[in-house]
């Protein structure tokens, strides 16, 4: 048993004890109620079996028949204790003269069971919810924590199990424990369902039983469904021999986000029921970190490379792990031309192109305008790593942002770039609690190239476009708006409405930013124009109005 469990243990135990003398000699005085006395005396020798069989479990002293044992002469000494404190109080009103000691005491052991039970009930709803609090306690003390956020898992190890070399004991163990007394090893295998030519974990078990009987030497004695975390499993057992040595195995297997998890515990065979009672424990100990995580599914690889014909770029992705192709795209990034996925399905990397007809437009405004196809708000206390760059022809910007969404945490590499006429954003993100590092999100970003020679004026059809330059070259002319610069508005707003005319937010934009820039009537010939198309539309007469006011003419 671990020593320091021992000694708390151990001072747990004496401070009960102390509790029932103390109580035992409180009884004995007349101004005492001594059925209230009695009722702590009970509460507390509950809690010393509680304390004792706890211990020998620790110890494997106590053979898995009686493991129930402490817990049901706990739970009869706490309904003595309740019957006593309620007999004690009766008693205390009708002989005030003579007890005046013992209701405090009656009323704490009334309240204890409600306050035990209450720890209990959140406790398991907080298990069951997918935080394997009961990993750390069953062991007796808080174990070894071990994550990994690359495969999407933590184990908590109980006492007395040890981290050790985990491919020293399995080739493709993610984990590997140890422990003595006696001697049993554990390994955590996770690894991506396609690969073991499965797409269910049903599928995934049926082909493990295969690989298991194959072996002469190996027998299936034991299976069935038993879930932990909220994630449903399969526990196999098998007897097998090692180095002519019978050995008991066993597995318990779940599946979550395309991942198969198995977790191994093994050990002489003589230690059956210990074996399982241990296995239970690291299973209970185990939880996946992002359980609603779903990437792409298997078997739709992404082509390597990708040319655009009308943005004048191209992109080889050949040997890296971006080649999972991102099935819904359109919905989850509308702006964007290009978009895959990593391998994992945990990181996405997509292109956005827009002709802008300016090279000399300010990166800073360029910049909040594409960011904020992505979800990026592009503020000096929400970017970082803000660096410029060149990237073939094209100059530009780098930066890097974080947010959440959905209650998942994203790091973000960005780059912003503009020449010939157009601009680009270059955008990768990835969810910090799947991916350990982000250099693979720069390598995306480095591997799209532009040619020299480009249509000078592409041709905008489609929904898509027209809907992606109308909102960026809004927000454009929004960006010189909150900068005072209403006069450099004015040309983004019209440009924005006339690709898309079916938004009316650039043309109450360029309202605004004729008034300011002192050019409401020049407008106002603008809206006519289009009252002409759209008659008697009620959003333009509004605007309209203003503008009329704005001149000083009635509406």
């Amino acid at each position: 048993m671990n020593p320091v469990t021992l000694a708390v243990g151990a001072t747990v135990l004496l401070s009960l004890l102390a509790g029932i003398v103390q109580n035992l000699r409180a009884r004995r005085r007349e101004r005492t109620n001594s059925k209230c006395a009695l009722a702590v005396v009970f509460a507390l020798l509950g809690g010393v079996v509680l304390v004792v069989g706890g211990m020998l479990m620790l110890a494997d002293a106590l053979p898995a028949p009686l493991r129930a044992v402490p817990g049901l002469i706990a739970l009869v000494a706490i309904v003595i204790a309740a019957i006593l404190a309620g007999l004690g109080l009766a008693e205390m009103k009708p002989f005030a003269e003579r007890y005046d000691r013992g209701r405090r005491r009656a009323i704490a052991v009334l309240t204890f069971p409600v306050v035990l039970a209450a720890v209990i009930v959140a406790a398991v709803c907080a298990h069951s919810s997918g935080y394997p609090i009961f990993g750390a306690l069953i062991g007796g003390t808080a174990g070894t924590t071990l994550t990994s956020k690359d495969r999407n898992f933590q184990l908590i190890a109980p006492p007395p199990w040890v981290a050790t070399d985990s491919t020293r004991l399995h080739p493709d163990a993610s984990v590997g424990l140890a422990r003595e007394g006696p001697p049993m090893t554990a390994v955590l295998i996770a690894q991506d369902l396609a690969r073991t030519g499965a797409t269910q974990l049903s599928g995934a078990v049926e082909n493990l039983k295969t690989q298991i009987t194959a072996d002469p030497l190996a027998q299936i004695v034991a299976e069935n469904d038993e879930n932990e975390n909220g994630l449903a499993g399969r526990r196999i057992e098998v007897i097998t021999t090692r180095e002519s040595t019978p050995q008991f195995q066993v597995r318990w297997l779940t599946e979550n986000s395309g991942i198969f998890y198995q977790l191994l515990i093994r050990g002489p065979a003589t230690a059956r029921e210990q074996i399982l009672r241990e296995s239970r424990k690291l299973a209970a100990g185990f939880r996946v970190l992002d359980p609603d995580l779903h990437p792409a599914e298997a078997g739709e690889p992404a082509p390597a490379t990708f040319t655009s014909r009308s943005f004048g770029y191209a992109i080889d992705l050949t040997n890296t792990v971006w080649n999972r192709r991102w099935p819904k795209l359109a919905q989850d990034v509308p702006f964007a031309e290009f978009g895959v996925l990593n391998d994992r399905g945990s990181a996405a990397f997509c292109v956005i192109p827009v002709w802008i007809g300016d090279d000399t437009l300010d990166l800073d405004v360029l910049a909040s305008a594409l960011a904020a196809r992505v979800g990026v708000t592009y503020t000096r206390d929400s970017i970082f790593g803000i660096r410029d760059l060149r990237q073939g022809p094209l100059r530009g910007r780098a930066f890097g942002s974080e947010r959440t969404q959905d209650n998942v945490r994203l790091l973000y590499r960005l780059r912003v770039l503009r020449g010939r006429g157009y601009a680009y954003l270059l955008a990768t993100w990835m969810n910090k609690e799947r991916e350990s590092t982000s250099d693979f999100l720069d390598l995306a970003l480095g591997c799209v190239s532009f040619p020299e020679q480009v249509e000078p004026d592409p041709l905008i059809l489609g929904d898509r476009l027209r809907g992606t330059h109308s909102l960026v070259w809004n927000d454009i002319g929004a960006a010189f708006l909150r900068a005072g610069q209403a006069e450099a508005a004015l040309p983004w707003f019209q440009r924005a409405y006339a690709v898309e005319r079916t938004h009316l937010l650039p043309l109450s934009n360029y309202t605004t930013a004729s008034i300011k820039a002192g050019r409401a009537a020049e407008a106002l010939r603008f809206l006519d124009q289009q009252l002409v198309e759209f008659p008697g539309s009620p959003d333009l007469l509004r605007l309209r109005a203003t503008l009329l006011e704005a001149t000083g003419r009635r509406p």
